[in-house]
């Protein structure tokens, strides 16, 4: 069964609200799938989410990684991965030899 996908209604016209639930949903219809899952944990890997970021010298470089990192963690944040699926990406890094870090997720 679908989770009820709750969204604060005071912020939202319905309209708005409307096109908000359906783009959640595309997002987890898309992430969902294996294939979906693999595409996601390849970002997630390719753009350091679940390990420490190198100290970079350059801050326009660290300013560009934090960028590509926020947008891993939204689409993240989007479908609402449980803490047992955050453990197993945590476990797939750390598998391949990274240093798993904890993800800090506006949840």
């Amino acid at each position: 069964m679908a989770k009820k996908i709750d969204l604060d209604r005071s912020a939202f016209s319905p309209a708005e609200r409307k096109a908000a639930e359906q783009t959640i949903r595309a997002y987890r219809k898309v992430f969902g799938t294996p294939d979906g899952k693999k595409v996601l944990y390849h970002l997630m890997h390719h753009f350091h989410v679940t390990r420490a970021n190198p100290n970079l010298a350059d801050a326009n470089a660290q300013l560009i990684r934090e960028g590509q990192r926020s947008v891993v963690i939204h689409i993240i944040n989007s479908i609402d991965l449980t803490k047992n699926e955050h453990l197993f990406l945590e476990l797939m890094d750390a598998a391949t030899g990274e240093q798993p870090t904890h993800l800090r997720l506006n949840r």
